[in-house]
């Protein structure tokens, strides 16, 4: 006959248990009770119906957390150490991407020009230990006040004032407006952009690559 339900209740399952610092601990690590000195077993129920008693359980607090800020206080001391190894291979990497970065740009540009030409679609030149790859992004327009855009915009271009006013609009009021001065006007103040660019992604397969334009290297 098989066990039923109610015998598999009565089942005991033996825990391997093992006492770290005067505590029973489980395989998962978790803390079961404390242990008894004598039997080594888990301690009957500890009442605290003392000052010694009292004291005894927050010393047993305090060295706990006397633990926990020694760990801290080590992985800090790891940690600076792990942050002054960096510094050497940083400026390493730094006079690398000075020195270099602007010759590989050049030079990868060159090989794909070589291999398909000013109208190949080859963005990226693969190599045993890294790559390099140029990405171009889209330039942006941004109104920053929108307050300051829609005052400028009705001095210098009224008909383009709706309920708010876009980026078009805005265009169109700088065109006008430098049509009128002989110059350029300030709007900083209000619109920000920034045009296309390509930059220069070099990659050697570990961590994030270094990214840069062409004109500093960086």
């Amino acid at each position: 006959m098989g066990e039923t339900v109610n015998d598999l209740d009565t089942i005991d399952v033996e825990i391997e248990t093992e006492i770290i610092d005067g505590y029973i601990v489980d395989q998962a690590g978790e803390v079961l009770g404390l242990a008894d000195t004598v039997t080594g077993e888990v301690m009957e129920r500890f009442e605290i119906a003392s000052e010694g008693a009292a004291d005894w359980v927050l010393k047993l607090f305090m060295e706990e957390e006397a633990r926990l800020e020694a760990i801290a206080a080590k992985r800090a001391a790891i940690l600076a150490n792990l942050d002054g190894q960096e510094v050497g291979p940083r400026n390493r990497l730094r006079y690398l991407g000075y020195r270099f970065h602007n010759d590989l740009a050049e030079w990868a540009r060159k090989e794909l020009a070589a291999k398909g030409g000013k109208g190949g679609r080859g963005k990226t030149v693969k190599l045993d230990h890294g790559s390099i790859a140029f990405r171009k992004s889209d330039g942006s327009c941004e109104i920053t006040s929108h307050d300051a855009a829609l005052s400028f915009v009705s001095e210098w271009a009224p008909s383009q004032v709706k309920r708010s006013v876009g980026i078009m609009a805005v265009k169109a009021a700088i065109v006008e407006a430098e049509d009128q001065l002989g110059e350029a006007p300030d709007v900083s103040e209000f619109f920000r952009s920034a045009e296309p660019r390509e930059s220069v992604v070099i990659k050697t397969g570990v961590g994030a690559g270094m990214k840069g334009g062409d004109s500093n290297g960086q």
